[in-house]
């Protein structure tokens, strides 16, 4: 149970509530509407629209009650419904996910859309704002969404404090030269692999990262990735490129010191 007080508290964004707001406004309007045209005794329009503004006004209140805070034992997401948490000892793995950013729909629909995904690939950026599912050891999940006002913010505190903790061993097998996993993706001192697929050698990656809604690994003098999976599909997927990086950089400092000995 968390017992200490949050370092920090994230409470929701208007998204939600301006869409069930236009949402109510159609079904609200439809009644107002009708009673104007009609006899009172015949369709009460008038108590149906203000049934339905008053439900939103109620639901924008539940959403206003949810809270994520983040604290020195774990995490916990607090509604109207009740609360939920998990202690940091508890986390077995997160599940990272970019969320389809709706920018390009709004400026020209699935062309807007293409030209804008075609724009990030080519910058080597995610392609919206990112969610993350926690996992515990029991299976329970906890989901942290863009819903969440700075959410990108309290994305970052929670992984940080997860690799805090999962980090140290999986570098320390990597430096006996031990294969580590994560789900179908296989990390090594010689290289990476996917599906048991051929190793992709240190040497020959030129980028890895997250690009579009895709983890990316691009070997060198290659235009297309040779890797390019859903990081969702990766449990800790955000720890795995990191590791990838420290191999690189162990790698190219090895053959530095091999060139002058």
């Amino acid at each position: 149970m968390i017992l200490s007080p949050p370092r920090v508290v994230f409470g929701q964004t208007m998204v939600l509530r301006i869409v069930f707001g236009i949402v109510a406004l159609f079904f609200a309007g439809i009644p107002f509407l009708i009673a104007l045209g009609s006899n009172p005794n015949d369709f009460p329009g008038v108590p149906v629209g203000l049934a339905v503004l008053l439900g939103y006004g109620v639901l924008c209140f539940l959403i206003s009650r949810t809270r994520l805070s983040i604290h020195a034992e774990g995490v916990q997401r607090t509604s109207a419904l009740g609360t939920k948490e998990m202690l940091w000892d508890e986390v077995a793995e997160y599940r990272y996910r970019i969320v389809p950013n709706q920018t390009g729909f709004a400026v020209g629909g699935l062309i807007g859309a293409a030209v804008q995904a075609a724009v990030e690939a080519s910058q080597w950026k995610p392609a919206g704002p990112p969610s993350i599912t926690l996992v515990a050891r029991d299976g329970r999940k906890l989901r942290v969404t863009p819903n969440v006002q700075g959410s990108e913010e309290a994305i970052e505190m929670i992984v940080a404090e997860v690799h805090n903790r999962l980090k140290p061993e999986l570098k320390r097998r990597l430096e006996n030269n031990d294969e580590v996993a994560f789900g179908p993706l296989r990390l090594s001192s010689q290289g990476v692999a996917w599906r048991g697929k051929d190793t992709i050698r240190l040497d020959e990656i030129d980028r890895v990262g997250i690009v579009g809604r895709k983890l990316r690994i691009r070997r060198k003098d290659k235009y297309f990735s040779t890797l390019a999976v859903p990081p969702e599909k990766i449990p800790n997927a955000l720890l795995a490129l990191e590791l990838i990086e420290g191999l690189r950089a162990w790698a190219g400092a090895s053959q530095i010191a091999a060139t002058f000995s």
